[in-house]
């Protein structure tokens, strides 16, 4: 993710979207129109 204004950050603790994102990280940038996923292990 490019540095700066993130907008918001949010775990993803439902499988109501894709049971394979379930415990994902999900962080935004509303400077750069941004959204990263990162997969967390363990």
């Amino acid at each position: 993710m490019p540095p700066g204004a993130p907008s918001g950050m949010a775990f993803l603790t439902s499988d109501q979207y894709d049971p394979a994102w379930r415990g994902n990280l999900f962080v935004g940038s509303l400077k750069f129109g941004y959204l990263d996923r990162i997969e967390l292990k363990d």
